[in-house]
């Protein structure tokens, strides 16, 4: 009897044990459904408490020299010129999911003996991957975490706006539509006035086609103004209906400000306004190696004006003269000192550009050509890009100087913008290791019950938060090149 006990014991441990798997996974993204540009940044190193401390290869300075005499005095010696980061902890960012399950609809949907679905795994599961799409969401975003800007607003079901509305579709003139979910809240505020929201706004549904209602004023969103927040609690905003929302108004999430990592693609790239990098200016004297290249093809030159019908062989081409001289030392360099190398640096663009690419190089193209991953082996193909078993087009140019270049879509890019970079150089720092951080309950556990904030008795509801704190970080800005203003030549 005993030894059945212990079987038992043990049983039930190892059930346990399984039940509890997967709370110890990493942030998961789902490729088919969100962005990529978290996967190619394979390099994760546990944050030091204190301060961090990262060298950034500035400068190569050689002191070799000739001379006629042979017995001359030795030269003035040669050094290599490195700036050192510091990583404090305010560059952390706390990256948090909140789950709330009720106990009567776990009960529906896990009491009967041929039940699959269970309904806590389902939506830790779903947890992690909002917690690796807002990775890739805020890589991607800019420095003030906005989601996108208001082009117009219209009445609910896309006629002209008429007024005093709590409901109304709004469309989108910047930003990635892939950002945005039927269900999520956010905030609309005039244009980097981080702190004085218009309103609060509930996402009814998200327009991702050029039409709505047979009328062409998309991609937008559908919103419903909301006095409470998704937990409850009651929101004074400045506005009680939509009539303020104006063209140039800044779409973010709820609660969120200025939060975006330093090493953000759209705050690295910012050239309107360098600003620091990790408390470095980037605009002071010889310290443009913090500076990543930028182009704008746009009849403004900023990206916002009338775009360019993009040609490969010109606006790669531009690339490819400026970046083989900075990525040929720099790869030396790094394979020199033991970094993990793929065969294949990153061109990442809206999907509809990606078409173009492949599209221009694949017929007509005088500097490039187009392979698919698929025509390689197994090996070739895994060394490509970071990504195990990618799966696309890739690029190829005669010079030596520059490596293959592996497209791939990016949703959550804006439109218009492709970006190219070297995986070697993007570092993901993480405080407390890499799995999702949960709040224990008293007992050990995940789930806490909640009290009702009128009276505070309990209810039927259970509540679990996870998050990861972390920032992103790029050890040689100048690897990366960013293009906007263009678009396929469909458009």
């Amino acid at each position: 009897m005993a030894a059945t006990d212990a079987s038992q014991t043990i049983a039930l441990s190892d059930a346990l044990d399984m039940q509890d798997e997967v709370f110890e996974m990493d942030p998961v993204v789902q490729r088919a459904a969100f962005g990529a540009t978290t996967q190619h940044i394979t390099r994760v190193t546990d944050w030091v408490a204190g301060s961090s401390h990262r060298k950034i290869l500035k400068e190569r300075y050689s002191g070799a020299r000739v001379t006629s005499s042979l017995e001359a005095d030795a030269h003035s010696a040669g050094q290599i010129d490195v700036a050192d980061i510091e990583i404090a902890e305010t560059n952390l960012r706390r990256i948090g999911v909140p789950l709330l399950r009720s106990l009567v609809v776990s009960a529906k949907v896990d009491g009967s003996q041929h039940a699959l679905f269970d309904l806590a795994k389902e939506l830790v599961l779903e947890g992690q991957e909002a917690l690796g799409e807002k990775e890739n969401f805020l890589l991607n975003a800019n420095g003030d975490c906005v989601k996108g800007t208001v082009s117009a607003t219209y009445d609910a079901d896309g006629t002209t706006y008429s007024g005093t509305n709590t409901t109304a579709f709004i469309k989108l003139a910047t930003g990635s539509i892939s950002s945005f979910a039927p269900g999520e809240y956010i905030h609309i505020r005039a244009a980097s006035d981080n702190d004085n929201a218009r309103c609060l706004a509930k996402v009814e549904d998200v327009i991702y086609d050029e039409y709505f209602n047979q009328l062409n004023i998309g991609p937008g969103i559908v919103v419903t103004l909301k006095t409470s927040g998704p937990n409850g609690g009651t929101v004074t905003e400045a506005d009680s209906n939509l009539d303020n929302v104006a063209a140039g108004d800044e779409i973010v999430a709820s609660g969120e400000k200025a939060y975006n990592f330093p090493a953000a693609f759209g705050a690295l790239c910012n050239d309107a306004a360098w600003g620091t990098y990790f408390g470095v200016d980037r605009t002071a004297v010889s310290n443009a190696y913090l500076q990543p290249i930028v182009r704008h093809w746009d009849s403004l030159g900023t990206g916002l004006g009338t775009a360019t019908a993009l040609d490969v062989d010109a606006h790669m081409g531009a690339f490819v003269k400026s970046f083989a001289r900075m990525l040929s030392g720099s790869r030396n360099y790094r394979r020199n000192h033991g970094f993990a190398l793929t065969d294949a640096i990153v061109c990442q663009a809206h999907p509809d550009l990606c078409v173009e690419f492949a599209r221009q190089c694949g017929d007509s193209s005088a500097r490039f050509t187009l392979k698919m991953a698929s025509d390689l082996s197994e090996a070739a193909r895994q060394n490509l890009v970071a990504v195990k078993g990618w799966d696309g087009a890739v690029l190829r140019t005669p010079l030596t100087t520059i490596p293959k270049i592996a497209l791939q879509e990016e949703p959550l890019m804006s439109p218009g913008t492709f970006r190219i970079f070297e995986p070697s150089c993007m570092e993901k720092i993480r405080m407390g290791g890499r799995a999702i951080k949960w709040l224990p309950n008293a007992a050990g556990g995940y789930w806490h019950n909640r009290s009702s904030t009128s009276t505070g008795n309990l209810t039927v509801s259970v509540q679990a938060f996870g998050y990861v704190m972390e920032t992103f970080f790029c050890d040689q800005p100048r690897l990366v090149t960013q293009h906007d203003g263009l678009k396929d030549s469909l458009s």
